[in-house]
């Protein structure tokens, strides 16, 4: 506008009566030409940044059961989470899943219909969902499983299953796990899987101090980060189950978690798991193998000790006939009471009195007492051995005879306010 009073410029004054344009409109279009030259100017620095990014949509998450509300909030905790994708320009229409195949005629979202769906949406990155009940219960949790489709790849590029405690459906708890899971799309974070097994069909699941969800007829699955975790298992009438385990990228780690009927305070601790497969078969009972071992040991010792008992026994002859001569001629003990004496306890008191000359008899008598300690220790480590590995062998059971059978007994360590227990636990 031309402040009232001003001279107008040169170049925006009117030079010609039939003039039509107004002076003030004129100046004010040369400013708009100058301003959009500028800006035509910036942004052809701007666009490769631009460019650059990869356009991704993320497709409302579909309900089998009409979970509107967990599908919403799952939706946008979601699409909260892919617009912090450093790399990635969200696309901010709110259209899902269902709409889409709909649209499309596709009974299934398979990678012909995303690669239609990706052509009319114009975007790289299509990340979609189903959401499913666990069970038929009031207290089900949901499975969900979500996907990528690389529309330039023409598949789907990576995926992912896990269970959503039903508790935990509001959106700001969903927050922290739509990050993970959209972390390991984009490839900012390394995950695995934790797949537990149990003999309690809905037993709770905790992870790292977290509620994660139930087990379904035994089994739960869930997606962690790369590296330890501490999980625990717990059950109404039965003691928690708590143990660790490690995970590492694109892999699963499997947990056996047995319960035991007791106390819920009551822990009982496992030794650390993972990273081994959960039906490992054939494998041999080291319980079974541990106890053959000691009785190894304890039959080697035997035969050892006994033949160096056998060889002191021949190299004491001559120093027993000696003594006994000592004992009559110097001693004056009757021939017939000889026999009473104990040659080498005569031979170590003369040793131990300075009589040097019964020193090698006296070595020979403690060389045979220390092999045989040896040989009892030899001959209760082989028959104890040999009884453990033979009653492990029978708890173990024949494989072969019947493939379906797990016949195990574990020795587990408890711990509750009251003092700490031993609990043996067997499957048959």
């Amino acid at each position: 506008m031309i402040r009232p009073g001003a001279r107008t410029p040169e170049s925006c004054r009117t030079k010609h009566a039939n003039d039509k344009v107004p002076v003030g409109d004129r100046c004010m279009g040369k400013h708009l030409i100058r301003i959009a030259a500028a800006g035509l100017f910036f942004s052809a620095f701007a666009a490769p940044a631009v460019a650059d990014a990869q356009s991704v949509m993320v497709l409302g998450v579909t309900s089998s059961a009409g979970d509107d509300e967990f599908t919403n909030n799952f939706t946008g905790a979601l699409r909260n989470a892919a617009s912090r994708v450093q790399g990635w320009d969200l696309n901010g229409r709110e259209v899902s899943l269902a709409q889409m195949t709909l649209a499309h005629g596709c009974v299934e979202p398979d990678v012909h219909c995303m690669a239609q769906i990706g052509d009319t949406l114009g975007v790289d990155l299509i990340i979609y969902g189903i959401v499913r009940r666990t069970s038929t219960s009031a207290n089900h949790d949901f499975s969900v499983s979500l996907y990528l489709f690389d529309k330039a790849a023409g598949s789907i590029t990576d995926q992912l299953t896990d269970t959503v405690p039903r508790v935990h459906s509001d959106i700001d708890d969903l927050r922290a796990r739509a990050r993970r899971y959209i972390a390991q799309f984009s490839g900012a974070e390394q995950t695995g899987r934790i797949e537990i097994q149990t003999n309690i069909a809905d037993a709770e699941v905790v992870v790292d101090g977290e509620v994660v969800g139930t087990t379904t007829g035994g089994r739960f699955e869930t997606v962690v980060s790369v590296g330890q975790h501490r999980v625990e298992v717990r059950a109404e009438g039965h003691s928690t189950f708590r143990s660790s385990v490690s995970v590492a990228r694109d892999s699963t780690a499997n947990l056996d978690a047995q319960l035991v009927e007791g106390d819920e305070d009551q822990i009982i601790i496992a030794p650390p798991g993972g990273q081994q497969p959960a039906d490992s078969g054939g494998g041999a009972n080291i319980g079974a193998i541990v106890s053959f071992s000691v009785a190894g040991v304890g039959a080697v010792l035997t035969v050892i000790s006994w033949a160096m008992i056998d060889s002191t026994k021949t190299d004491l002859e001559p120093w027993r006939t000696r003594a006994g001569v000592e004992l009559r001629d110097v001693y004056a003990i009757p021939v017939d009471e000889i026999p009473n004496h104990n040659a080498c306890d005569e031979m170590k008191s003369w040793s131990s009195m300075g009589m040097r000359e019964w020193d090698g008899g006296a070595s020979l008598c403690s060389q045979g007492e220390t092999w045989f300690a040896i040989q009892v220790v030899g001959l209760a480590s082989f028959g104890a051995g040999l009884a453990s590995g033979l009653l492990f062998m029978l708890l173990d059971g024949d494989d072969e005879e019947d493939a379906n059978a797990v016949n195990d007994v574990a020795i587990i360590p408890s711990f509750s306010t009251e003092g700490g227990f031993l609990s043996a636990v067997g499957t048959f």
